[in-house]
This record gives structure tokens, C-alpha cells and sequence, in this order.
């Protein structure tokens, strides 16, 4: 081959305990989203994850029941994708080091503002009526993701940090 581009790094061995497959494929809360794929963290660190996504179907629940919200499709399906890729960051191996990729700013932004801006602030009322009532410990909290945490979209990092094509095509319907 003629190829004389050289890597600059070699690609970063596969470090089991760093990056593993998502581990409940079958019946876990993003098995939909996430499949096989390799995420960023040790099994008991996914389990933990998977438990505070549990607990946030049931923050969406209480939504229902105590406030008589109805979250809409296009925001859950939004959510679900934010909230697994962000619980569970894809495993990028484009430099030397294996790192977790994480969501975007602007993505979260998106999300908060165009997909969820009702349903959030719902969520936003919600956790401080159970933060100041007797239901504190028995109803879960929306664990809302603070977005000016997160890296910015092109912004130079390593890893690029995860924006779903569908929010660039304005088309939340077509998350599988």
C-alpha cells in the first residue's frame, strides 16, 4: 500500500474493566438504545446507572400521578437517548487512552428547549414540592442533567462528545 500516514498514538488496548458490553441487553432499561455496545464503566458501575434510571421511569410515573402530566412520545424518546447515552458513555478509543464519550451541551440544550421544555419544567417543580413534603424518601427525584456541564458540541475535545443525528434533522420520531 502507499499509505505513509503513520497513527500518531497506537489504538489503545480493550481495557475490560474500563469498557464493557452494556450489560442487561435483554430486558435493561436502554437495551433498546444501546444493544451490545461497548460502554464506558465496570458491571457495578452500570448496575448503579441502571438503578438510577429505574428510578427516574418511576420519577416519570409520579409525573403522571401526582402532577396528572402526560410526558409526549417525542420528549421521552429524546430523554431516553440523552439520559442513556449519557449514563452509559459509548467507550471511544480515537486516542491513546480509552475514554467515555460524553453528550453534548447543545444536545441537552436541545432537548430541555425544544423536545421536553414543558415536561422538564414539570420535573423542575416536582423534585421541590417532594424535597419540601413527607413523600421526600418514598417518591423518587428526577435526577435532571445539568447541560452547562457538559462539553460543547465541536469544541475540540477528545472524544467528540455525542449529538444525535436526529436532533440535526429535527426528527425525534425516527429514534429507534
Amino acid at each position: 500500500s502507499n499509505n505513509t500516514c503513520v497513527p500518531a498514538h497506537p489504538p489503545p488496548l480493550m481495557d475490560q474493566s474500563k469498557c464493557q458490553p452494556y450489560f442487561k441487553t435483554e430486558n435493561g432499561y436502554c437495551s433498546r438504545i444501546l444493544g451490545r455496545r461497548l460502554v464506558f464503566g465496570s458491571i457495578v458501575n452500570q448496575k448503579e446507572k441502571e438503578k438510577r434510571l429505574v428510578d427516574f421511569a418511576m420519577a416519570k410515573a409520579a409525573l403522571r400521578v401526582l402532577q396528572e402530566f402526560e410526558i409526549s412520545k417525542s420528549c421521552i424518546r429524546a430523554v431516553d437517548d440523552i439520559y442513556c447515552n449519557h449514563y452509559f458513555p459509548e467507550c471511544d478509543n480515537t486516542s491513546a487512552t480509552l475514554l467515555p464519550r460524553p453528550v453534548c451541551r447543545e444536545a441537552c440544550e436541545i432537548l430541555v428547549l425544544r423536545y421536553c421544555k414543558t415536561e422538564w419544567s414539570k420535573a423542575q417543580q416536582l423534585n421541590k414540592m417532594l424535597s419540601a413534603s413527607q413523600f421526600r424518601g418514598q417518591v423518587k427525584h428526577f435526577d435532571l442533567i445539568n447541560c452547562t456541564e457538559l462539553p460543547s458540541q465541536q469544541g475540540g475535545n477528545i472524544p467528540e462528545c455525542y449529538y444525535p443525528k436526529q436532533f440535526t434533522e429535527g426528527d425525534v420520531q425516527s429514534f429507534s
